[in-house]
């Protein structure tokens, strides 16, 4: 059933410029880059529907873009791997673009202007067409409230990545939002902005999973990077640790685990299977270049077979 339906992805679909660099830059400092700047599309709803494509999903992006060259790129590359773009509305002005800072080990800094990537526009049923769930990313706090509470109204289940832009916001402000979700997925960091608390072990991680679960009863799913990564479903929890590999390019991980969650837990209605399929995915995406980096999709979508039968 879930290969014959799309998986919507609201937020952003915006080019990325990243620069591999020997370290980081440091204030008032200069380095060199190790190879030519690259471009590429990202942005996290682009980046969640690029790897459901690999997948051998049908996916679909909604998403604000310029109307000019970079627009043009952004849209290309999306509908190259297979994702259908009918849903990205093209505005006067500039489509977001990203710099992204890489260093040899992996690590990353983000310069991002957002441009016309958080920009509203109304969601219509043509969106939401032959659609089985929607996954939303950090956007616009109105984009969020509309098409959540559409999908809600239409049965339709509904994740939610906010990032850490949207988390700072706190639980008051986004709980109508919260209240509308099947799957919320953070990474420590924000599990800690959201609670406001500080979380340093996974027993910590599990006592505000069941705090959020009592009042919200939607599945948490709480990424570790290289800790262990967390799932409660009300029920029982479920902890995995990552795979070790050698770290290339962090960029995207994030949006390859939960693309890769959503997809064999929507499924299999599997946690484990789930859980070790998205740790396998993003552990892919961080021996590779860019946010858009699985390998060919004849092999990504043997291993969803495989992980998810």
């Amino acid at each position: 059933m879930l290969r014959n339906k799309y998986i919507l992805c609201l937020g952003h679909a915006i080019l990325d410029s990243r620069c591999y660099l020997n370290e980081l830059p440091k204030a008032d400092g200069m380095v060199y880059l190790l190879k030519p700047i690259q471009n590429s599309c990202g942005g996290s709803a682009a980046n969640v529907a690029y790897n459901l494509a690999k997948m051998g999903l049908k996916s679909r992006v909604c998403a604000a873009v310029g109307d000019g060259s970079v627009a043009k790129l952004v849209i290309s590359q999306l509908q190259k791997f297979g994702v259908d773009t009918s849903g990205i509305r093209k505005m006067k002005g500039n489509t977001g673009r990203a710099v992204v800072l890489i260093d040899k080990d992996g690590h990353v800094k983000v310069l991002e202007s957002i441009e016309n990537a958080d920009k509203y526009f109304k969601p219509t049923i043509k969106d939401f067409r032959n659609v089985c769930h929607l996954h939303m990313t950090g956007t616009n706090f109105k984009l969020l409230q509309s098409f959540s509470k559409m999908a809600h109204d239409l049965g339709i289940t509904v994740s939610f990545d906010p990032g850490r832009s949207k988390v700072k916001a706190g639980i008051k402000k986004l709980s109508p939002i919260l209240k509308r979700l099947s799957m919320l997925f953070l990474n420590r960091n924000e599990l800690g902005l959201l609670v406001g608390a500080s979380i340093d072990s996974v027993e910590d991680v599990k006592k505000h999973c069941e705090q959020l679960y009592k009042e919200f009863k939607f599945m948490i799913i709480v990424k570790g990077g290289s800790k262990e990564a967390v799932v409660y479903d009300g029920k029982k929890f479920y902890v995995k640790t990552p795979i070790k590999v050698k770290v290339v390019d962090t960029i995207g991980a994030g949006d390859a685990f939960d693309s890769a969650f959503i997809a064999c837990y929507l499924d299999t209605g599997s946690v484990p299977k789930a859980l070790a399929f998205a740790i396998k995915i993003a552990s892919l995406k961080i021996q590779r270049l860019g946010a858009q980096a699985l390998p060919p999709k004849n092999v990504v979508k043997k291993l969803f077979l495989r992980y998810c039968k």
